[in-house]
């Protein structure tokens, strides 16, 4: 299993960009947060945007035999449940903006080298107290700077 620093640090930049809030926040307006949560994905707060929960789960780590001891790549799963579609897909695509595609930034203290859309934004079903959606990142990131020693 992957390194949950990975997952944590994701979660913390998602928050420092204004697209989620950490759970159990005071509500700003924004959905809640959190990382694989022992009973699943809880259901919305309520019918608003801001009732709505972002799940992140470490989906696993792609093998780089070569340079396992220097890169690691792990697959993210971001889970959204919402009271409408919309405001499934709306988060959904935020948290898109801020990830997919950008090369070499820092994700507070990760340094990331890319960050790819590995699977498309689909949904994954509904009832009647809301719609859940699911994408995957994948985010390779420096493995020395995540145990805190030099990479270069």
């Amino acid at each position: 299993m992957t390194d949950l620093l990975v997952v944590n640090e994701l979660r913390e930049y998602l928050v420092t960009e204004g697209v989620v809030r950490r759970w159990g926040e005071t509500p700003n307006g924004l959905p809640q947060c959190t990382r694989d949560p022992r009973d699943g994905l809880p259901e919305p707060a309520d019918k608003t945007y801001e009732g709505a929960t972002v799940m992140l789960v470490d989906g696993g780590k792609v093998p780089q035999p070569a340079l396992e001891e220097f890169i690691e790549e792990a697959l993210i799963d971001c889970t959204t449940r919402a009271y409408s579609t919309k405001d499934a897909q709306l988060i959904q695509r935020r948290i898109r903006a801020v990830l997919d595609g950008f090369y070499y930034f820092m994700m507070n203290d990760l340094i990331v080298e890319h960050v790819q859309m590995f699977t498309g934004d689909a949904p994954l079903g509904s009832d009647e107290l809301g719609y859940t959606r699911m994408q995957t990142f994948r985010v390779r990131a420096r493995v020395k700077a995540l145990a805190g020693l030099q990479y270069w």
